[in-house]
């Protein structure tokens, strides 16, 4: 269930997607979260649905977050090859973060990948 917050007060899944959402919310990005999305006959729930403030452009943020369990990465292989087969590519229009229990999502992590893809001039927000 949804049983995380972020610092706005979306209810998410997860402390990792409480972070993504609370730097969207906080740089003002728009998003929704866990929007339906339909491609050819399958449907999916992005994480993250993100309106690209340079461009326009839907962008989709996934986050996995139990990288070293092997049936959450097989599952999540095959979803990224799903994404993959309808045009769905990191460093297009997806963005993949990852952690294990050893590496866990940090908000800096987080600030640096939004800063790079999301903001046209990084140098506005601190």
């Amino acid at each position: 269930g949804l049983t995380c917050r972020s610092e706005y007060g979306l209810s998410v899944r997860s402390k990792s997607e409480s972070i993504i959402a609370s730097q969207l919310e906080r740089y003002n990005i728009p998003f929704r979260y866990e929007a339906l999305l339909q491609l050819e006959d399958q449907i999916y729930y992005p994480d993250f649905t993100i309106l690209n403030p340079q461009d326009n452009q839907v962008i989709y943020w996934e986050h996995f977050g139990m990288v070293d369990d092997p049936e959450y990465a097989r599952q999540m292989d095959n979803k990224l090859a799903e994404y993959r087969k309808r045009g769905i590519l990191q460093g297009k229009n997806l963005i993949a973060t990852y952690e294990t229990r050893a590496h866990p999502l940090s908000a800096q992590n987080v600030r640096r990948i939004i800063k790079a893809f999301l903001l046209p001039d990084s140098n506005q927000v601190a």
